[in-house]
């Protein structure tokens, strides 16, 4: 009985590490994302390191206000929480010059695969978006 249990908890901790590892590498790649999309924009690559001032450094780049970060600490706020990181997403393809199909899905819904498209691939910044006109046709 006591070896099953030693087994389980071996098993449990397995696990915990396995997601530890997918957790550390995803958080480092978003990094280097996040320092290339800053680079591109003109601002410096280590603000991506701080937490905290990597997000008002990303609200400043895409809606030209760092202050608007602070909207990011009502997160908890249902439906809050699940709108404002896709919305900030689609305001991160827009900074971009991407298409509003590419920054709602890839960056609004998958954002490590957007974030990792903009800051690897060609993309150029524009400029920062107008919050007010977002959902204006152009």
């Amino acid at each position: 009985m006591e070896s099953n249990l030693v087994s389980l908890g071996m098993f449990v901790l397995t696990l915990y590490l396995i997601f530890f590892v997918i957790f550390a590498v995803v958080a480092i790649f978003v990094v280097v994302c996040l320092w290339k999309m800053f680079v591109k924009a003109g601002y410096e690559g280590w603000r991506a390191i701080i937490p905290f001032y990597n997000m008002y450094t990303l609200f400043e780049i895409v809606t030209g206000n760092g202050w608007y970060f602070l909207i990011m600490l009502l997160s908890g706020v249902p439906y809050i929480g699940l709108l404002l990181p896709i919305l900030l997403g689609y305001l991160v393809g827009k900074a971009y010059g991407r298409t509003k199909i590419f920054s709602l899905v890839l960056c609004g819904v998958l954002p490590v695969i957007g974030y990792a498209m903009i800051a690897f691939g060609d993309a150029q910044y524009v400029g920062a978006q107008d919050i007010r006109t977002l959902f204006k046709s152009e």
